[in-house]
């Protein structure tokens, strides 16, 4: 992987967790939901991201 490649990815969290990111014109708008897996938790997060857009 190049430098930018790393970069993006410490940019959304890093490695090592399960994440969910939003982006709005190529800007990551919504970072912070790790481990979202449950119908419930998707549903929630789906509701989330609708708001901020």
């Amino acid at each position: 992987m190049t430098q930018q490649h790393h970069d993006f990815v410490d940019a959304l969290g890093g490695h090592g967790f399960l994440r969910t990111v939003l982006f709005n014109d190529g800007v990551s708008i919504d970072s912070d939901n790790v481990e979202i897996i449950s119908k419930e938790q998707l549903h929630a997060l789906g509701e989330k991201f609708r708001s901020a857009l």
